[in-house]
């Protein structure tokens, strides 16, 4: 999984999120029983799914034909109740979005 940094941090402030009403919901390539045992070895709180048709992927947009047989590019996008993307941060470096912008931008909803 390629965002494990980004991840660990969502698990550190997984608590605010919810206190902020955001669930949070992770996407990824990886078939369904590597999630599963990132969560078991992580004991991730939220939902992660898998996309291995990339299908979800290919929606939003950040489809990545050219590296390891199509993976996402790194993305982060905050979706409200009505499904409007609110926010989207999208970078094929290494660059993520700090996590707590991520949740001063769930508290603006």
């Amino acid at each position: 999984m390629f965002c494990r940094l980004q991840l660990k941090g969502l698990r550190r402030r997984y608590e605010q999120f919810r206190q902020a009403g955001a669930q949070i919901v992770t996407v990824s390539a990886d078939s369904v029983g590597a999630l599963a045992k990132y969560k078991e070895n992580t004991s991730a709180p939220f939902v992660m799914l898998s996309d291995t048709d990339r299908k979800v992927i290919k929606e939003y947009g950040i489809y990545n034909p050219s590296e390891h047989d199509g993976v996402a590019i790194p993305s982060i996008f905050i979706v409200d109740k009505a499904g409007t993307v609110r926010f989207a941060h999208v970078e094929r470096t290494m660059v993520r979005v700090r996590n707590k912008k991520l949740l001063e931008e769930v508290q603006k909803l």
